[in-house]
């Protein structure tokens, strides 16, 4: 997995409150992977995975940066003490899957 630093002020235009944005390659898959973190104030961040289809990587990591940061905001209003992350594997559009290959180790 390769790691692409990312400039947010210079990718956005803005400065944005995120505490971090990492944008990597998957190994196996080829696919673009965004893993944002909004916050860790209240505690690690929690968050998920989306696995979605986009018209461009830049779409994708857009979209972690607005889902972590909805999920600081839902785990502070349910009590916890966490922060919000959140991971999006960007497939580009029209990407058609076919049967796991058993060399990957996927099932």
């Amino acid at each position: 997995m390769s790691v692409m630093p990312v400039d947010l002020v210079a990718t956005t235009g803005v400065n944005l409150p995120h505490e971090t944005l990492h944008v990597v390659k998957g190994r196996r898959s080829g696919l673009t992977i965004s893993i944002a973190v909004h916050s860790t104030v209240l505690g690690p961040a929690l968050g998920g995975c989306r696995v979605w289809t986009y018209d461009s990587w830049a779409e994708a990591v857009n979209d972690s940066l607005r889902l972590a940061e909805g999920m600081t905001l839902k785990n502070a209003a349910a009590g916890l003490s966490r922060g919000g992350g959140k991971s999006v594997v960007y497939v580009p559009r029209g990407t058609v899957y076919g049967m796991p290959d058993p060399n990957l180790g996927c099932s």
